[in-house]
């Protein structure tokens, strides 16, 4: 193995983790999906010629996840400071998958500080009937055999037991990847038309066998992509056919809009005896209080808190809250208490109390003031929600459902 380093640097505010090796002409790694957190072979391969730069994208590995990143626009623009504080300039670029497709983004702004481009089994380019793997679809297993056309490394890595920190680390990599790459999915539908801006030496390589974007669609790649007058990578559309994404009523382009994802929790009671259902027809409403047992439960209440703050540092982008009474699968019939609690300690999600029940409150006027409270302490990033309630809520409450 390459001797090599692990650091963090800041960018405007935004610490990334770099891994450093290798000598000679300086050469940036940007990795795709699966994130880079660890140093592997083919860092040792590119070593032997390079001194190699692999940062952690801002939301991926070690790397910080800032509140701004929307989008690989964002992502783009991040990394043109990022190469002036690493130091890179007249660098080779080298990006895989979703990689590729961020190396691209940055090129189109402004290739001022690099000297070559290669991309790897890349993202980003919609190419019009080539059909593309969705790694959202894909059970985890699946993604592993996927990613490896040698199926002994496969099996290798799915006989391997991830440590905490690299389950953490997966699962933020897959969220962070979500965000950025959902909706379209892994593209830009504007992206072609800029390609003319990258005016240094570029390289495409592609797996014979890759399962996410099929060789067979580099056929539908124009030759004359690079240039000024033909910057597309589509053949032209058939008479009376348009190819343009179509505009939504606000502006955007259709689907181009963030999704966001939030964190929803019921805290439901993990130690219930799971025969109860041999003497009481449910864990709702009948089943008695002497099932709950309150040294079991108070441990259950921080972990359902710890997880939740995990989910805040992971980088959802809300967590939340809910109301349900005499019920063992959702220990919250006061939902505002856990969300004041989480005020605290999550720093940057939504909370959302999704929801209280007004219905079976004697003065709503008290759940305002709560609302109100709990908007303050976190700073505006609070989602007060509503709801009907169920019958059975009422039935518990002994409130008048008329």
């Amino acid at each position: 193995m390459v001797e090599h380093t692990r650091e963090t640097i800041q960018v405007n505010g935004c610490a990334i983790e770099v891994l450093r090796g290798g000598s000679g002409p300086k050469l940036l790694f940007l990795h795709g999906a699966g994130g880079a957190s660890d140093w592997a072979p083919y860092m040792d391969r590119l070593a032997e010629r390079f001194e190699i730069a692999v940062p952690s994208h801002p939301g991926f590995g070690r790397s910080d996840t800032p509140g701004w990143l929307d989008s690989m626009s964002d992502l783009a623009f991040f990394y043109l400071d990022a190469l002036e504080t690493m130091g890179l300039d007249d660098a080779h670029v080298v990006g895989n998958s979703l990689g590729g497709w961020l190396a691209c983004e940055i090129a189109v702004r402004s290739a001022a500080r690099m000297r070559s481009l290669t991309l790897v089994g890349a993202a980003g380019i919609p190419v019009e009937g080539v059909p593309m793997g969705d790694i959202f679809l894909w059970s985890p297993e699946n993604r592993v055999r996927n990613v490896y056309h040698d199926q002994a490394i496969a099996e290798a890595r799915l006989a391997r037991n991830p440590s905490e920190e690299e389950a953490d680390i997966a699962l933020k990599n897959y969220f962070t990847t979500s965000r950025l790459a959902w909706s379209p999915r892994f593209c830009n539908p504007d992206l072609p038309k800029w390609l003319h801006r990258i005016r240094i030496p570029t390289m495409i390589l592609w797996g014979a066998e890759d399962k996410a974007r099929l060789r067979r669609g580099l056929r539908g790649v124009d030759p004359g992509l690079a240039a000024p007058d033909r910057p597309r990578m589509r053949p032209p559309a058939p008479p009376g056919k348009d190819r343009r994404v179509p505009r939504r009523r606000d502006g955007n382009r259709g689907g181009s809009r963030p999704m966001k994802f939030f964190f929803f929790h019921l805290m439901p009671y993990a130690h219930l005896d799971l025969d109860y259902d041999k003497t009481y027809p449910g864990a709702y409403l009948t089943l008695p209080n002497s099932y709950y047992d309150p040294k079991k439960g108070a441990p259950l209440y921080h972990r359902y808190l710890d997880e939740l703050e995990l989910a805040d540092r992971l980088g959802f982008d809300g967590v939340c809250v809910n109301e349900h009474h005499q019920t063992a699968y959702g220990m919250m019939p006061a939902p505002n208490l856990l969300a004041g609690a989480l005020t605290r300690s999550v720093k940057n999600a939504t909370i959302c109390v999704l929801g209280r029940a007004l219905p079976i409150t004697d003065n709503p006027i008290s759940i305002a003031e709560e609302f109100a409270m709990l908007d303050n302490l976190a700073e505006g990033r609070f989602i007060a929600g509503f709801v009907r309630g169920l019958g059975t809520e009422y039935h518990a409450s002994m409130a008048n459902p008329s």
